[in-house]
Protein backbone atom coordinates (compact mmCIF):
# COMPACT_ATOMS: atom_id res chain seq x y z
CA UNK A 1 0.00 0.00 0.00
CA UNK A 2 1.33 3.45 -0.90
CA UNK A 3 2.41 5.78 1.89
CA UNK A 4 -0.30 8.34 1.09
CA UNK A 5 -2.95 5.62 1.19
CA UNK A 6 -1.74 4.42 4.60
CA UNK A 7 -1.93 7.97 5.94
CA UNK A 8 -5.47 8.26 4.61
CA UNK A 9 -6.38 4.91 6.17
CA UNK A 10 -4.95 6.02 9.51
CA UNK A 11 -6.87 9.29 9.43
CA UNK A 12 -10.05 7.45 8.35
CA UNK A 13 -9.78 4.96 11.22
CA UNK A 14 -9.10 7.78 13.65
CA UNK A 15 -12.23 9.52 12.41
CA UNK A 16 -14.30 6.35 12.86
CA UNK A 17 -13.03 5.91 16.42
CA UNK A 18 -13.89 9.51 17.32
CA UNK A 19 -17.32 9.16 15.70
CA UNK A 20 -18.05 6.10 17.83
CA UNK A 21 -17.25 8.14 20.94
CA UNK A 22 -20.03 10.55 19.97
CA UNK A 23 -22.45 7.66 19.38
CA UNK A 24 -21.70 5.59 22.46
CA UNK A 25 -24.84 3.47 22.11
CA UNK A 26 -23.30 1.92 18.98
CA UNK A 27 -20.06 1.24 20.86
CA UNK A 28 -22.07 -0.38 23.66
CA UNK A 29 -24.01 -2.66 21.28
CA UNK A 30 -20.76 -3.71 19.58
CA UNK A 31 -19.29 -4.43 23.03
CA UNK A 32 -22.19 -6.78 23.79
CA UNK A 33 -21.70 -8.57 20.47
CA UNK A 34 -17.98 -9.09 21.11
CA UNK A 35 -18.67 -10.27 24.64
CA UNK A 36 -20.56 -13.29 23.26
CA UNK A 37 -17.07 -14.58 22.37
CA UNK A 38 -16.09 -14.62 26.05
CA UNK A 39 -15.62 -18.39 26.19
CA UNK A 40 -12.89 -18.94 28.77
CA UNK A 41 -11.27 -16.80 31.45
CA UNK A 42 -7.98 -18.69 31.31
CA UNK A 43 -7.72 -18.72 27.50
CA UNK A 44 -8.63 -15.06 27.09
CA UNK A 45 -6.25 -14.09 29.90
CA UNK A 46 -3.35 -15.55 27.94
CA UNK A 47 -4.46 -14.09 24.61
CA UNK A 48 -5.12 -10.56 25.85
CA UNK A 49 -1.91 -10.38 27.92
CA UNK A 50 0.15 -11.07 24.81
CA UNK A 51 -0.41 -7.37 24.20
CA UNK A 52 1.21 -6.50 27.52
CA UNK A 53 4.40 -4.50 26.95
CA UNK A 54 6.35 -6.61 29.46
CA UNK A 55 5.49 -9.77 27.54
CA UNK A 56 6.35 -8.17 24.22
CA UNK A 57 9.71 -6.80 25.37
CA UNK A 58 10.67 -9.93 27.31
CA UNK A 59 9.76 -12.54 24.72
CA UNK A 60 8.57 -11.21 21.37
CA UNK A 61 11.32 -8.64 20.78
CA UNK A 62 14.16 -11.17 21.31
CA UNK A 63 12.27 -13.72 19.20
CA UNK A 64 11.62 -11.29 16.36
CA UNK A 65 15.20 -10.06 16.36
CA UNK A 66 16.61 -13.60 16.42
CA UNK A 67 14.37 -14.76 13.58
CA UNK A 68 15.43 -11.82 11.43
CA UNK A 69 19.08 -12.72 12.15
CA UNK A 70 18.79 -16.50 11.70
CA UNK A 71 16.62 -16.52 8.56
CA UNK A 72 18.82 -15.17 5.79
CA UNK A 73 15.91 -14.19 3.57
CA UNK A 74 14.81 -11.66 6.17
CA UNK A 75 16.28 -8.23 6.82
CA UNK A 76 17.96 -8.07 10.22
CA UNK A 77 16.06 -6.02 12.81
CA UNK A 78 18.06 -5.20 15.94
CA UNK A 79 16.29 -5.13 19.33
CA UNK A 80 16.93 -1.37 19.53
CA UNK A 81 15.04 -0.84 16.27
CA UNK A 82 11.99 -2.30 17.99
CA UNK A 83 12.37 -1.09 21.57
CA UNK A 84 13.39 2.57 21.13
CA UNK A 85 10.54 3.62 18.79
CA UNK A 86 8.22 1.26 20.69
CA UNK A 87 8.99 3.01 23.98
CA UNK A 88 8.39 6.43 22.42
CA UNK A 89 5.10 5.21 20.95
CA UNK A 90 4.08 3.87 24.35
CA UNK A 91 4.70 7.26 25.94
CA UNK A 92 2.62 8.97 23.24
CA UNK A 93 -0.27 6.53 23.72
CA UNK A 94 -0.13 6.92 27.51
CA UNK A 95 -0.15 10.70 27.19
CA UNK A 96 -3.25 10.58 24.98
CA UNK A 97 -4.96 8.23 27.45
CA UNK A 98 -4.19 10.54 30.38
CA UNK A 99 -5.29 13.71 28.59
CA UNK A 100 -8.59 12.30 27.29
CA UNK A 101 -9.27 9.93 30.21
CA UNK A 102 -12.34 8.34 28.60
CA UNK A 103 -14.17 5.76 30.76
CA UNK A 104 -13.82 2.06 30.07
CA UNK A 105 -16.82 -0.28 29.88
CA UNK A 106 -16.25 -1.08 33.56
CA UNK A 107 -16.68 2.59 34.40
CA UNK A 108 -20.13 2.91 32.82
CA UNK A 109 -23.07 2.11 35.09
CA UNK A 110 -25.48 -0.49 33.73
CA UNK A 111 -23.04 -2.37 31.45
CA UNK A 112 -23.92 -6.02 32.04
CA UNK A 113 -21.25 -8.19 30.41
CA UNK A 114 -18.64 -10.75 31.39
CA UNK A 115 -15.53 -8.90 32.53
CA UNK A 116 -12.06 -10.31 32.92
CA UNK A 117 -10.82 -9.26 36.35
CA UNK A 118 -9.43 -6.88 37.42
CA UNK A 119 -11.89 -4.37 35.98
CA UNK A 120 -10.53 -0.89 35.22
CA UNK A 121 -12.75 2.16 34.88
CA UNK A 122 -10.73 4.88 33.16
CA UNK A 123 -7.92 5.63 30.66
CA UNK A 124 -9.75 3.83 27.89
CA UNK A 125 -8.76 5.60 24.66
CA UNK A 126 -6.78 4.28 22.88
CA UNK A 127 -6.02 0.71 23.99
CA UNK A 128 -2.42 0.40 25.16
CA UNK A 129 -2.30 -3.39 24.79
CA UNK A 130 -3.70 -3.19 21.26
CA UNK A 131 -1.36 -0.37 20.26
CA UNK A 132 1.67 -2.25 21.62
CA UNK A 133 1.08 -5.55 19.85
CA UNK A 134 0.02 -3.82 16.63
CA UNK A 135 3.10 -1.62 16.57
CA UNK A 136 5.65 -4.35 17.25
CA UNK A 137 3.97 -6.83 14.91
CA UNK A 138 3.46 -4.48 11.98
CA UNK A 139 6.78 -2.64 12.42
CA UNK A 140 8.85 -5.83 12.60
CA UNK A 141 7.12 -7.59 9.70
CA UNK A 142 7.47 -4.48 7.57
CA UNK A 143 11.20 -4.10 8.29
CA UNK A 144 12.11 -7.78 8.24
CA UNK A 145 10.04 -8.85 5.25
CA UNK A 146 9.73 -5.69 3.19
CA UNK A 147 7.41 -6.39 0.26
CA UNK A 148 8.01 -10.15 0.39
CA UNK A 149 6.30 -13.02 2.22
CA UNK A 150 2.82 -11.56 1.82
CA UNK A 151 1.06 -14.65 3.20
CA UNK A 152 3.18 -14.68 6.36
CA UNK A 153 2.67 -10.94 6.84
CA UNK A 154 -1.10 -11.37 6.56
CA UNK A 155 -0.95 -14.25 9.06
CA UNK A 156 0.99 -12.10 11.53
CA UNK A 157 -1.51 -9.28 11.02
CA UNK A 158 -4.40 -11.64 11.76
CA UNK A 159 -2.74 -12.95 14.93
CA UNK A 160 -1.95 -9.52 16.34
CA UNK A 161 -5.45 -8.33 15.40
CA UNK A 162 -6.89 -11.24 17.40
CA UNK A 163 -4.90 -10.06 20.41
CA UNK A 164 -6.01 -6.46 19.84
CA UNK A 165 -9.71 -7.30 19.53
CA UNK A 166 -9.54 -9.55 22.60
CA UNK A 167 -9.45 -6.29 24.57
CA UNK A 168 -13.06 -5.72 23.53
CA UNK A 169 -14.08 -9.33 24.16
CA UNK A 170 -12.88 -9.23 27.79
CA UNK A 171 -14.57 -5.87 28.43
CA UNK A 172 -11.33 -3.94 28.94
CA UNK A 173 -11.96 -1.57 26.03
CA UNK A 174 -14.50 -0.34 23.51
CA UNK A 175 -14.17 -1.09 19.82
CA UNK A 176 -13.48 2.62 19.30
CA UNK A 177 -10.39 2.29 21.52
CA UNK A 178 -8.97 -0.56 19.44
CA UNK A 179 -9.74 1.19 16.15
CA UNK A 180 -7.88 4.23 17.50
CA UNK A 181 -4.91 1.97 18.28
CA UNK A 182 -4.85 0.85 14.64
CA UNK A 183 -5.00 4.48 13.51
CA UNK A 184 -2.21 5.74 15.75
CA UNK A 185 -0.04 2.72 14.92
CA UNK A 186 -0.32 3.22 11.17
CA UNK A 187 0.30 6.96 11.38
CA UNK A 188 3.26 6.57 13.74
CA UNK A 189 4.93 3.87 11.64
CA UNK A 190 4.62 6.00 8.52
CA UNK A 191 6.22 8.93 10.33
CA UNK A 192 9.25 6.97 11.60
CA UNK A 193 9.70 4.70 8.57
CA UNK A 194 12.72 6.55 7.23
CA UNK A 195 15.87 4.72 6.13
CA UNK A 196 18.13 7.06 8.10
CA UNK A 197 16.15 6.37 11.26
CA UNK A 198 16.22 2.61 10.68
CA UNK A 199 19.97 2.57 10.00
CA UNK A 200 20.67 4.64 13.10
CA UNK A 201 18.61 2.36 15.34
CA UNK A 202 19.93 -0.85 13.78
CA UNK A 203 23.62 0.01 13.97
CA UNK A 204 23.99 2.08 17.12
CA UNK A 205 25.85 -0.08 19.65
CA UNK A 206 24.90 2.11 22.60
CA UNK A 207 21.21 1.77 21.79
CA UNK A 208 21.60 -1.99 21.36
CA UNK A 209 23.24 -2.26 24.79
CA UNK A 210 20.52 -0.11 26.33
CA UNK A 211 17.85 -2.25 24.64
CA UNK A 212 19.47 -5.43 25.99
CA UNK A 213 19.29 -3.95 29.49
CA UNK A 214 15.61 -3.11 28.94
CA UNK A 215 14.93 -6.72 27.91
CA UNK A 216 16.75 -8.09 30.97
CA UNK A 217 14.84 -5.69 33.24
CA UNK A 218 11.53 -6.68 31.67
CA UNK A 219 12.35 -10.38 32.09
CA UNK A 220 13.26 -9.81 35.73
CA UNK A 221 9.98 -7.97 36.26
CA UNK A 222 7.96 -10.77 34.64
CA UNK A 223 9.34 -13.36 37.04
CA UNK A 224 9.55 -11.23 40.18
CA UNK A 225 6.66 -8.75 40.06
CA UNK A 226 2.97 -8.82 39.14
CA UNK A 227 3.27 -7.10 35.78
CA UNK A 228 0.30 -8.79 34.11
CA UNK A 229 -3.23 -7.57 34.66
CA UNK A 230 -4.99 -10.90 34.25
CA UNK A 231 -2.50 -13.80 34.66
Amino acid sequence: MKIANIYYLGVFLLGISILLKFFQNIDIQILYLFNYLFVSDSLLSIVTEMGNSFFIISFLVPLFSYLSFAIKKLNYVAPSTLIIPGALFGLIIQAIKNVLNFPRPGGIEGIDINFLNPVYQSLSYPSGHAASILFFGIWWSRLAMGNKFHLIRYLIFCLISLIAFSRVIVGAHWLSDVIASYAFTLLYIEIIHKQKVINFLNKNNYLNIASALVIVTALYSVFNFEVFDHI
